[in-house]
């Protein structure tokens, strides 16, 4: 079985924790489709690449509003930012969706809270979308 280090970075917070504290193989950062997120996301891009230049930095879309235009023009900085900083954008987009915070409050995964939802569905997907990127068996 391959063993992977992640670092799953939340916030910026975990991004300085991340990289002056662990080395992980690769840094995965979710973000929200808003341009105030993307200049934190930018930083954080920014001090990750200063500190580890050869770690992979892979950024997920979350809370995800396809019907709302400010989500439509974030998505597309977030693509322009993919090549200026290096990041990769994955496939799997998370939506904004109430069984993924139903399943929050209820401290269970929403795969297992709400199989049959928009929110469940994505979940897997990026599950898929990471084992076959990341090489895991």
């Amino acid at each position: 079985m391959t063993r992977l280090r992640l670092v799953f970075a939340r916030c910026l917070i975990a991004v300085f924790a991340a990289v002056l504290g662990t080395s992980g193989d690769r840094v995965l950062i979710p973000t929200l489709c808003e341009p105030a997120a993307l200049k934190g996301l930018s930083e954080a891009v920014e001090l990750i690449r200063g500190e580890q230049t050869g770690v992979p930095i892979e950024v997920l879309r979350t809370r995800y509003k396809s019907r709302l235009l400010l989500t439509q023009e974030a998505d597309s900085l977030l693509v322009e930012a993919s090549v200026e900083l290096d990041y990769r954008l994955l496939h799997t987009v998370i939506p904004d969706n109430i069984a993924v915070a139903e399943s929050i409050a209820q401290q269970k995964p929403v795969t297992a809270y709400a199989a049959k939802s928009s929110g469940s569905s994505s979940y897997r997907f990026l599950a898929s979308e990471c084992k076959k990127l990341w090489r895991l068996s």
